[in-house]
């Protein structure tokens, strides 16, 4: 198991389109000169919760669930009464500094049906909503 994770993320702009690569391709083009490199950032992930599941598995972590059982999600919904399934918590990461984070997100993003900020309800029953964190999801009865 490794001791620490660290995220990366790199912005290349490219005259190929990207699909018919290889991520090594892509890479290999930006430093030869071909492709070019607009960002390229790096943060060591302190809170291990936030890896996603699959990302987590590959790296062999401990599951994100181990420890207390979550039992309920929150979201923001729309206007419409939608719930936005891009804003949810579990109990677990349902706090003010997570909710704060994702509101602020989400009122940069343009939708048609935006959602609404403070409108934070139970989505616990939707099969759509998963911890935006974590990725719990409730079981099926």
């Amino acid at each position: 198991m490794p001791t620490e994770v660290w995220k990366s993320t790199i912005i290349i702009y490219s005259p190929f389109n990207p699909k018919e690569l290889e991520l090594s391709e892509l890479a290999r083009d930006a430093e030869s000169g071909e492709s070019i490199v607009e960002q390229f950032g790096f943060e060591q992930v302190t809170d291990l919760s936030t890896v996603p599941e699959g990302v987590a598995e590959f790296l062999g972590l401990p599951e994100p669930w181990d420890g207390p059982e979550r039992t309920s999600l929150v979201c923001l919904v729309t206007a419409q009464g939608t719930a936005c399934d891009e804003t949810c918590l579990c109990d677990q990461h349902d706090t003010p500094e997570q909710r704060a984070s994702i509101e602020e997100q989400v009122s940069s993003e343009k939708h048609s049906d935006p959602a609404i900020p403070g409108s934070w309800t139970d989505c616990t029953g939707n099969d759509l909503c998963r911890c935006q964190v974590c990725g719990w999801q409730p079981e099926e009865d």
